[in-house]
């Protein structure tokens, strides 16, 4: 009996990511003759010529939290930790077999230390933002319980590593209610 093998990205409940979110930037031309004009509000609007050259060699995935950004068919969004790696193996008799594993990849590794106080202040409070971010996202359902979990567990990780726990431990602190 012969096999074959495929391998699926889907979302842990069996979902089929469609997409992965890309960032490309462009450049979108003015209008040579008026590139601006008054808005009627005392302000200026530009004016469009009407094409976007794009650069998409120089394209990024869009992260969150650290996190690349996938999609699947109805255009659900899920970070790259709740994603798993399906293989699928068939005979030819049309029997499947499903073997999941996680999906390891999209998740950006920790910086290197700051060297300079402001770049440590500044790196600290974007870890920050992922804590009360995920939280928020949670509230909102945009993101499960269980992936705010491994996000606070990776910033704290991150914050160890760059040297920056204090630093993030008293940006959050400032933030406790009683």
């Amino acid at each position: 009996m012969q096999t074959t093998t495929r391998y699926e990205l889907r979302a842990k409940d069996g979902t089929t990511i469609a997409a992965q979110w890309d960032l490309i930037p462009g450049k979108a031309h003015l209008n040579e003759e008026e590139n601006i004009t008054p808005d009627g509000q005392g302000g200026f609007d530009p004016e469009w010529q009407g094409g976007t050259e794009m650069y998409y060699d120089a394209q990024e995935p869009e992260r969150r939290y650290a996190e690349t950004l996938y999609c699947d068919y109805a255009g659900n969004e899920y970070l790259a930790g709740d994603l798993v790696i399906a293989e699928i193996t068939s005979d030819d008799e049309g029997n499947e077999e499903v073997t999941t594993r996680p999906y390891l990849q999209g998740i950006m590794p920790p910086h290197a230390p700051q060297s300079t106080p402001g770049g440590r202040n500044i790196r600290a409070l974007e870890l920050a933002q992922w804590v009360i971010g995920s939280d928020q996202d949670v509230l909102f359902n945009e993101i499960t319980p269980e992936a705010r979990d491994r996000i606070h567990t990776r910033t704290l990780e991150y914050a160890q590593v760059e040297g920056l726990t204090d630093l993030l431990d008293a940006i959050l602190g400032t933030l406790q209610t009683e």
